[in-house]
């Protein structure tokens, strides 16, 4: 079943949580902490975990497939757990404390306000997305590629630089030759967001091939966390595939971003 093309509707916002991995928090090197999430952010937008060695078995499985293991899997089969851990697929939430929940989950950590080069712990929220419906619980997002949401941690580069501070060089000169590259394309770009509840009430699991008992704990997980998925379609030449990339728009913003404290050791 396809919807009429022309019909346009907007999403509700959407969030999304994310964390540095703990070997990048511990490193020494404090710019690998700023290029796991923010900086590459700033200059490229978001990229799906079927970049870090995804496999080509994995990412052609039809997508009911790919939905119900991205969001169900079960740790004790590998071959799901890997084709998760590397998913073609970008979580995202309806409900800003269920995304919440994925960075700190024992509600236990305390948090202070960082510059993005030195956070930790991210947010990000799409707002006003309008896409065209093509199947149920499937949508169409055509978008331009805008700094406009981001301008101003290039600006902020810039002025530390400006004010003498000259380990920001670098990054003031690279942020803003990218800067200038996706100021310049005009054309239009596409992915795919999937309501995970609505989608997958679609799902057969004879038709599709899906596990009945994988299929039932995605839509378990889906129904809690109120999980939608976002699905970069970007076809990229050099990797024979989609490239991941979800780039930098209007629509994609910063929720929120800070630094863990670290906890407090108490004295002998």
């Amino acid at each position: 079943m396809t919807t009429k093309s022309e019909e346009v509707v907007c999403l509700p916002t959407l969030y999304r949580g994310d964390s540095l991995p703990s070997r990048v928090t511990q490193d020494a090197n404090a710019t690998h902490r700023g290029r796991t999430f923010a900086e590459y952010y700033v200059t490229e937008g978001l990229l799906s975990k079927s970049t870090d060695q995804g496999l080509s078995r994995h990412l052609n499985w039809p997508l009911e497939k790919l939905v119900a293991v991205h969001v169900g899997y079960r740790k004790d089969i590998q071959d799901e757990e890997y084709a998760a851990y590397h998913s073609p697929l970008i979580s995202f939430s309806t409900d800003a404390n269920a995304a919440w929940h994925f960075l700190d989950r024992t509600a236990k950590k305390s948090f202070e306000p960082s510059p993005i080069g030195a956070a930790t712990h991210f947010m990000w929220k799409l707002t006003d997305v309008r896409v065209r419906p093509i199947s149920p619980g499937r949508y169409r997002f055509e978008y331009r590629k805008s700094t406009k949401n981001v301008d101003r941690f290039r600006e902020q580069f810039v002025a530390a630089v400006n004010e003498g501070d000259l380990s920001q060089l670098t990054a003031a000169l690279a942020t803003q030759i990218v800067h200038q590259h996706i100021q310049a394309d005009t054309g239009l770009h596409v992915a795919d967001f999937i309501d995970v509840n609505t989608f997958l009430a679609t799902v057969d699991p004879a038709t599709h091939n899906v596990d009945e008992e994988l299929l039932a704990r995605a839509r378990k997980f889906g129904e809690k966390w109120s999980e939608w998925l976002l699905y970069p379609m970007e076809v990229e030449a050099s990797l024979g595939g989609l490239s991941g990339r979800f780039s930098v728009n209007e629509a994609l913003d910063f929720h929120l971003f800070a630094r863990k404290v670290p906890p407090q050791v108490a004295p002998p």
